[in-house]
């Protein structure tokens, strides 16, 4: 039995969770808007021949300049403590995102992965959110902000 391709795959699973989605210009990506949000945007990259895909949340707000050797900071003590997925942020524009990447090899490609995928990246992002917007805001150092996301008080 043939599996489905794994866009369709993403496609159907965005639709299962009632979130409207669209084909990025690039062939390989699915992206949906959110309003309103911390999380501005997701997007699903699917690499067919390499058997692999990245699901990224991008948060809404970029790190001001002067804030961004701080959130960097913040980040680097946030990855350090993580099993799944990463937080990066580009130097040049502030954007920053949560990352998970999954090499399926030569399984197929499933719904069960992407959602688990997704659950890992929204609960990361849930966890780290109130503290990702205090050093952002300049009301909370980097050290501190973790400190407190560790001790469980976000």
């Amino acid at each position: 039995m043939m599996s489905a391709r794994p866009l369709h795959v993403v496609e159907s699973v965005f639709r299962s969770l009632h979130w409207r989605s669209i084909r990025s210009d690039e062939e390989s990506v699915v992206e949906v808007a959110f309003a309103d949000s911390l999380v501005s945007l997701a997007a699903a990259f699917v690499f067919e021949d390499e058997h692999r895909f990245v699901f990224l949340l991008h948060l809404a707000t970029p790190a001001p300049k002067d804030r961004s050797a701080e959130v960097l900071e913040f980040i680097a003590r946030a990855n350090h403590g993580l099993v799944v997925g990463n937080w990066e942020m580009n130097v040049d524009s502030g954007e920053i995102r949560f990352r998970v990447g999954v090499d399926y090899g030569d399984q197929p490609f499933s719904g069960d992965l992407l959602v688990s995928a997704i659950r890992s990246a929204m609960k990361t992002t849930d966890i780290y959110q109130e503290a990702f917007q205090r050093v952002l805001e300049g009301r909370q150092g980097a050290y501190e902000a973790i400190e407190t996301v560790e001790a469980g008080r976000s």
